[in-house]
């Protein structure tokens, strides 16, 4: 079998697992993956997105080659929100390199400010800005504003991640 259809399969935790084991340490297949997260296939993406995620945290130093690529499929007008939470949720936990933080922060704050946008991926686009805002403290009161906002007109999930980066912010010297 291979990771096409593997990925195909179904879609559950069982079958996340079997796809993160399947990838293992094999970056060429990790490479595969991501071609498949990115791609205009709607299933196939949604699907990918999920192993993705947990690859990724594991193996950072995989991502730099697809920081572009995930960035750009970020801003496709219509991509599931599957790909869009565990794009963001890798981004969480390890920001891309410096290069890209701009891009980056940029498309998080369209999330965050997006009432359209489900509560988790404003919540892991703030969470994100929040990481950088760390790495460019000039932008904290930027942010601050932008925090202030989301605590205004949030979800649960966006209130708490409102409350964690303003307790982030607060630690932060100018």
């Amino acid at each position: 079998m291979n990771l096409k259809e593997l990925i195909l399969q179904s879609h559950s935790k069982i079958q996340k697992d079997r796809i993160v084991n399947f990838v293992g340490e094999d970056a060429n297949l990790f490479n595969e993956l991501v071609s498949y997260v990115v791609s205009d296939d709607t299933e196939l993406s949604q699907r990918a997105s999920w192993p993705f995620s947990y690859i990724a945290v594991d193996h950072p130093h995989w991502m730099k080659p697809h920081e572009q690529k995930l960035l750009d499929t970020l801003s496709k007008p219509v991509l599931h929100d599957a790909v869009k939470r565990n794009i963001l949720r890798v981004w969480r936990e390890q920001l891309p390199s410096e290069e890209q933080l701009g891009e980056v922060y940029d498309c998080c704050n369209k999330f965050v400010r997006n009432p359209h946008e489900p509560g988790a991926i404003r919540a892991f686009a703030l969470q994100v800005m929040g990481n950088i805002v760390v790495r460019f403290p000039e932008l904290k009161h930027e942010l601050m504003l932008t925090v202030e906002d989301a605590l205004l007109h949030n979800t649960p999930a966006l209130a708490s991640s409102a409350r964690k980066v303003n307790r982030q912010l607060a630690k932060l010297k100018l």
